[in-house]
């Protein structure tokens, strides 16, 4: 052997000897290990939560006279309630509790719309006749408070349903603008398996529309008269008018309003109001044209003059001639029927029914003065008048009127007047001279009212008037000045 193969094999034995050293000196402190990576494939499931909610929204309502129940204690008590409902539904998998939140409305009719909700165990159960089961009290009791409950367990697929009525007097919701509203939101939370889900939510908006204050301010007593005419919003000259001079039954159509200041009287378009209750806000009106006439609707909607009732007690069979008067602005009035709510107005030239909102509606303004047509005189003891009272009026007895005289407004009996020189009390229509013997008083109120000749109590026109005389002793007075003219 070579010396180079010597020095091979020694540095051979050299490197394995070192490497035992290595290997010896690693294990003699430690154990090595090694993992290998493998895939593995798989799923992570929950249960799923959901909820919907549906009809809160649809709850949305505006509010009409129409909405509202005009026999309830005359239009000013209890008189609107609507009902509906919304249902909340679990569409998730799992049984869980429901939230149910409601905020507190926005705007002016949320203080004055009381509401309540209860639940129900199916929709048919929520009718306007439903008796109120067990209210939720959290949540206020109008639409202007909030709060929120929570129902019991509720299962996967389940619903709960819930009923809503909304209530309130009339005389709370009218308003000077006619008009107010409320805006409310929903909002319902489900919490089941450990989770939340996130909120359903809605939003539901309630208003009154064309809902003005009753008044008394434009119905006079019996003692005063009421005559006035009807105008056509959109039109002030034109009035609602009987067609034909007609009575019972006649048409009602469209025709021009009597010119302010102008002597003769268009007895079509003057319609004579009284007070069919005490507190003047409801009405009933006649026109110039019959006694017996009382301007009724029907349930068509149409509007007509038909035969008087003598009993017009609230919720009476005479309900369709009675008017509620209603302040849309300054000196100017809707007539409401208590029919149905519905305003007085024209549609196509005749007279309908129409809501209050309708640009044809028809409406009162303040009355004006009808003035004699000549002066009225004195001779003596007799006093003259030459009066001009209008066309031809259908009575029970020979169409025609008579003049009275006294010295107050409600004298327990009236002087009658004749026909100058002929000494017939019935009185033709238009221009007629009569005579009334009835000791007078100078500077004292006179006071002449001219009625139709089948009663007495049918006044259509009343003058008051006070003497000038210019010698007491032999009583020579003329031309006694008109202080006012009832119609």
């Amino acid at each position: 052997m070579t010396a180079s193969h010597r020095r091979s094999r020694t540095w051979i034995a050299f490197g394995v000897a070192l490497l035992t050293v290595l290997f010896t000196g690693v294990a003699s402190t430690s154990i090595a290990s090694w993992t290998t990576a493998v895939p593995v494939t798989g799923t992570v499931t929950t249960t799923r939560v959901a909820i919907t909610q549906q009809g809160f929204g649809a709850l949305s309502a505006t509010y009409l006279n129409s909405s509202i129940n005009p026999l309830a204690a005359d239009f000013e008590g209890p008189g609107l309630a609507s009902t509906g409902v919304f249902t909340v539904t679990n569409t998730g998998a799992a049984a869980g509790a429901v939230t149910v939140s409601l905020t507190a409305g926005t705007g002016a009719l949320g203080t004055v719309l009381n509401r309540t909700v209860w639940p129900v165990s199916q929709s048919a159960d929520c009718t306007p006749q439903a008796a109120v089961g067990s209210p939720i009290s959290t949540i206020g009791t109008t639409w202007a408070s909030g709060g929120s409950f929570t129902t019991g367990s509720l299962g996967a697929g389940a619903s709960a349903i819930f009923c809503v009525r909304s209530f309130a007097d009339r005389a709370a919701l009218a308003n000077t603008s006619g008009t107010q509203t409320v805006s409310a939101n929903l909002s319902a939370t489900l919490a089941a398996a450990g989770w939340t889900t996130a909120p359903a939510t809605d939003t539901l908006t309630l208003k009154t529309a064309a809902v003005y204050p009753l008044t008394a301010t434009i119905t006079p007593d019996n003692s005063q008269l009421g005559w006035m005419m009807l105008r056509l919003a959109s039109d002030p000259a034109t009035c609602l008018q009987m067609a034909n001079d007609g009575g019972v039954g006649a048409a009602v159509n469209l025709g021009p309003c009597r010119a302010a200041g102008q002597t003769k009287p268009y007895t079509r378009s003057i319609w004579q109001l009284t007070g069919a209750i005490a507190n003047n806000t409801v009405l009933t009106m006649r026109p110039g044209t019959a006694t017996t006439a009382r301007l009724a609707a029907a349930a068509d909607g149409s509007v007509s003059p038909a035969a008087a009732n003598a009993v017009l007690g609230a919720g009476g069979s005479a309900q369709n001639q009675r008017w509620f008067v209603q302040e849309r602005q300054a000196q100017q009035y809707q007539l409401v029927s208590m029919l149905n709510g519905k305003c007085l107005g024209m549609v196509s030239g005749a007279g309908r029914l129409v809501d209050c909102t309708d640009p044809a509606v028809v409406v009162l303004t303040t009355p004006e003065a009808i003035a004699p047509s000549a002066g009225l005189g004195l001779l003596g003891l007799n006093i003259s008048a030459i009066l001009d009272v209008g066309a031809v009026r259908a009575t029970s007895t020979a169409p025609g009127y008579k003049v009275q005289i006294a010295n107050s407004a409600n004298p327990t009996s009236w002087n009658s007047c004749v026909l100058l020189g002929l000494g017939q009390a019935v009185v033709q229509p238009g221009s007629s001279s009569v005579s009334c013997v009835m000791l007078l008083t100078a500077g004292q109120a006179n006071y002449i009212r001219v009625t139709d000749a089948g009663s007495d109590s049918d006044i259509i026109m009343q003058f008051v008037t006070k003497l000038t005389c210019t010698n007491l002793i032999t009583l020579v007075c003329s031309d006694p000045t008109v202080d006012q003219v009832r119609r």
